[in-house]
Parts: C-alpha cells; structure tokens; sequence
C-alpha cells in the first residue's frame, strides 16, 4: 500500500495537484494538515536536498504539522533528525528560532509560526496552513508576494491552506478572484479547490470511516451515513451562525465571526 492510499480522494486531489500557487479552502476537520504534512514529506523525500517551509498562526499548530511530517517520513521507513536553525528577524541583530527536521538525503522540513521575517529570503516550497487566522495578515502576505516575484528567492511552490474567516483579507481576496470572481487581469493565477463538510463526509462514508449506528427501525447495526454524520456535526457545534463559514466555506461578514481561532482548534479533530 503506497502511502497517498491514505489519503482521500479531495487530498489527494490536492496533494497531486500541479500548480504552483494552489488554495485549499477547506472546511473544518477535513484534514488540512494531515494533507499538507503528506504533501512536504512526499517532496522531501523524493527531492534530494530541497527545503519545504510550514508556518501557521501559532507555533504549536506548525509544530503539529512536523510531527505529522515525521509520521509519514518514518512510515516510508527513512531516518530523520530534529534540531534547529536561527532566520533572521526584522529586529536588527535579532533572530526567530526554526525547529527543522533533516532527512538522510539532505532534504528539510522548517516549522515556524507566521510571521513576515520567516519568509523574507527563503528558497523553496512554502506551506501556508490557516492563512486566514493569521495575526498580521497583511504583512505576512507581503513577505510571501516578495518571495514570489523575486526570481532570486526561487520560491518553486506555494501551497494555501484555510478556511474562511470573514470577508476582506488576503485569503477572501484570494478566492474571490480566482473562484467565486475570477479577475481575467490576475497575473499569478492560482488554483482554489473547495471541500465542504458534505463533500468531505461522503469520501468518509466511501471509505467506511464514519462508524455505525443502531437503524431504528430493524434494530440492527448499519454504516453511519454521511447525512447523519454532518447532522451530528451540526448539532455538537452548536453555533448555527457560523455554520455556513466554518462548515460549508462561505464567506461571511467580518461582523458575524463570534468565534476566536483559539475556540475553533480547540474543536478540531487531530487530523483536522
């Protein structure tokens, strides 16, 4: 069994993917950094001495993201080690700490938080999760647009990750102008592929990972259907105004948006 078997078919239509500025607009527990941890482990690991760079809004959910790296490097059955590496930061003198992990052929996979400094100068692949909880946004965003149009900076993909999280930033903007209203004046072009909860639950529901339940009216034990399974969903969130933005990727306005990104992970499954 190869390992993208592990994948479901939206992951691995996203992990197959041949863009090199591609978007993720998933919803919640869809397993965004499951996908993309697969995604920068696969290109270590068959790019000899290529350098993949995970950031996240918070330094805990990239490190999560390693450790998913390392669990998929270690399941091909390839060695790897830990330490760290300093980048400099926009604070002269100062620097940001990366924990980093080094495969046998001199591949490696950087963990940081999002912040602009860790991007400024880095050459390789870029994996951007949650895009749209980041803090600074803007100048998280700015740091990224410089990497892409310097030809110096070979940055040779950008990978997005998110969902929505209102209208109005550098993720929204995104998608809406190559998805929901694509700009024909777009110079960088970049691929967005959307995954609902109802999507995402009739993979699992084809794959058998949703359980069973008791059919109430033979009394018997059946598979558990993705429509009962999205109800389920619904009811232990409990947030029926955020539904629609957490669960089925609209966009809602700014205003609206009662939860904290703290709140939400705090809610997602480990594979989420």
């Amino acid at each position: 069994m190869k390992l993208i078997d592990y994948l479901l078919s939206f992951q691995r239509r996203l992990a197959n993917s041949a863009s090199r500025f591609v978007i993720a607009l998933w919803s919640r527990q869809t397993g965004k950094g499951f996908t993309t941890s697969f995604i920068a482990s696969r290109g270590a690991m068959t790019e000899s001495r290529s350098k993949w760079l995970i950031v996240a809004p918070t330094e805990r959910q990239s490190l999560e993201t390693l450790d998913k790296c390392k669990d998929w490097i270690k399941a091909a059955n390839i060695s790897v080690s830990d330490s760290e590496e300093e980048f400099d930061a926009l604070e002269k003198g100062s620097k940001i700490k990366a924990k980093v992990i080094e495969l046998s052929n001199g591949s490696k996979i950087y963990a940081l938080p999002g912040k602009p400094a860790s991007l400024r100068g880095f050459t390789g692949y870029l994996v951007i999760d949650e895009f749209a909880f980041f803090e600074d946004q803007k100048e998280v965003w700015k740091a990224v647009f410089a990497v892409i149009v310097n030809p110096m900076a070979s940055i040779k993909r950008v990978i997005i990750t998110s969902t929505p999280n209102g209208q109005g930033d550098m993720f929204h903007k995104l998608v809406d102008e190559n998805l929901l209203n694509p700009n024909p004046k777009r110079k960088v072009k970049w691929e967005v592929q959307k995954v609902t909860i109802h999507e995402a639950a009739k993979e699992w529901e084809k794959a058998g990972k949703l359980g069973t339940v008791i059919d109430e009216d033979t009394g018997k034990e059946r598979p558990k259907t993705a429509e009962e399974y999205v109800a389920e969903v619904r009811e232990a969130f409990d947030t029926p105004e955020a539904w629609p933005q957490e669960f089925e990727c609209e966009f809602l306005d700014t205003s609206s948006n009662l939860l904290t990104y703290d709140m939400i992970t705090a809610a997602e499954s480990i594979d989420a």
